[in-house]
């Protein structure tokens, strides 16, 4: 079995705090900002900009990483 890619590693991350609020113990609200890389979180806060800076200082590649705003879900509905 091939090893997952940082990619898929934040992914997962991703959509499990946006089921559970939480990852591996540290939970978040909605509106939180979370910045994941490698599928660890790096950085939370309020504003793309802060979450952003503060992501940057520890990896400066853009290409890496992933930020995902923490929402309640909202159900499809089809009538």
């Amino acid at each position: 079995m091939e090893a997952a890619s940082d990619r898929e590693l934040d992914e997962r991350a991703a959509e499990h705090i946006g089921r559970h609020f939480e990852w591996r113990g540290r939970r978040f609200e909605p509106g939180d900002l979370v910045a994941l890389l490698g599928g660890e979180v790096v950085a939370v806060g309020r504003t793309f900009e802060d979450v952003e800076r503060e992501f940057l200082k520890i990896e400066p590649s853009r290409r890496r990483g992933l930020i995902c705003r923490v929402e309640t879900p909202v159900p499809d509905v089809i009538r």
